[in-house]
């Protein structure tokens, strides 16, 4: 199987477009969601909606192809507001 060296960072859903049939699963912890891809025009897509929280996951497809039938990665969900958090500074000194 063949592995992505570094995650994807992903704001939004996320949309997979390959020139072969596939299979995805987009695996998070406690949570597995498989999609078949459809054929378009002279390739195959298949998506992932968008999720409400950020989220660690793994996405693997098995496709239907003579090479690389088999490919993960891992792939992080950001948040769809941005996460600011207050900084703890010192009040200037007089």
């Amino acid at each position: 199987m063949a592995v992505a060296s570094r995650p994807f960072l992903l704001i939004t859903g996320c949309l997979i477009e390959d020139n072969a049939p596939f299979r995805a699963t987009l695996k998070t912890p406690g949570q597995s969601q498989p999609v078949q891809s459809i054929a378009v025009r002279d390739s195959h897509v298949g998506c992932f909606a968008p999720r409400a929280m950020a989220a660690d996951a793994e996405l693997i497809l098995e496709r239907y192809a003579a090479i690389s039938q088999h490919v993960s990665g891992a792939v992080r969900f950001l948040s769809p507001q941005p996460q600011i958090q207050k900084s703890r500074t010192a009040s200037p000194q007089r």
